[in-house]
């Protein structure tokens, strides 16, 4: 085994899709495993198929894990690989496991549970065999050009000529680049040996409410899309009625907070996050 080999999952994410120009130039042997293929997939990177729900036990030896799939995948992987676990772990989770852990949305409580025991499981085997471990926790992401918030919110936009806009909607996000984080992962899988925190939220370089962050995404839209200030009790009986994917979770959650205490880690990792730029 390579003393910088890598072994990645999760290249079809948001940060995954930024990784492979990194990804191209690294050193050392890169295998990436998942169910399905990239589209696009550097000429030095070693695809295997693989169930990570069922992994096999005889994945190729690495001394750096990537794990960018979801985080309760994570555990029954490491169970794979106890036979020669590799030195190091960077894994992505999300901050979905604190900010949705108490609302009155049940399908969000479930995924924040499932979140949280994903961070636990992976710890536990971390420490059990030795390694080294971060996992982020990312605020909102965006940057891919057909995944996220801003393709979603536009798409719905242009299809209404307009786009509500709760008025309620007061509450700080941190919206979190996808090329940025692919940066701040990239960082720790060049230097493993980093003692910081092993479970950390990371956010975007700029806060600004929830209400703003949907207008500069209609804002930039072509042609611009007008934004339709609705008062959030209204939204929350037309939902009500015609039920959709946004849940009363959400409803409940746009005059709070959701932001990441992550100066310390930029810093320690020598990066700036852009501002919002949609």
């Amino acid at each position: 085994m390579s003393a910088r080999a890598l072994l990645v999952t999760g290249l079809n994410s948001q940060p995954g899709w930024f990784l492979n120009a990194a990804l191209a130039e690294h050193p050392a042997a890169v295998t990436a495993i998942g169910r399905r293929r990239p589209a696009e997939l550097p000429a030095n990177i070693a695809w295997r198929g693989v169930d990570l729900e069922t992994p096999p036990r005889d994945l190729p030896a690495a001394r750096v894990l990537l794990h960018m799939a979801p985080i309760w995948l994570l555990p029954p992987l490491l169970d794979a690989l106890a036979d020669a676990p590799p030195a190091a772990l960077i894994a992505v989770s999300s901050s979905s496991a604190r900010t949705k852990a108490r609302t009155a949305d049940s399908h969000e409580r479930r995924l924040a549970e499932r979140l949280a025991h994903g961070e636990q499981a992976a710890q536990g085997r971390a420490e059990h065999h030795g390694i080294t471990c971060r996992i982020l926790r990312p605020t909102l992401i965006y940057g891919h050009p057909s995944r996220g918030i801003i393709p979603r919110v536009r798409g719905i936009g242009r299809r209404l000529r307009v786009f509500p806009v709760p008025m309620a909607a007061t509450g700080l996000r941190q919206p979190l680049h996808a090329a940025d984080l692919a940066a701040a992962l990239w960082q720790l899988v060049s230097a493993p040996e980093d003692t910081g925190a092993s479970l950390q939220e990371i956010g975007g370089g700029e806060r600004l409410t929830f209400g703003a962050m949907i207008r500069r995404i209609l804002a930039g839209a072509v042609p611009p899309i007008r934004p339709l200030p609705v008062p959030a009790p209204l939204l929350r009986g037309v939902l009500r009625v015609a039920p959709g994917d946004v849940g009363p979770g959400m409803l409940d959650r746009l005059a709070q907070d959701q932001v990441a205490d992550d100066r310390v880690l930029w810093q320690r990792l020598g990066l700036t996050p852009r501002p919002f730029q949609p």
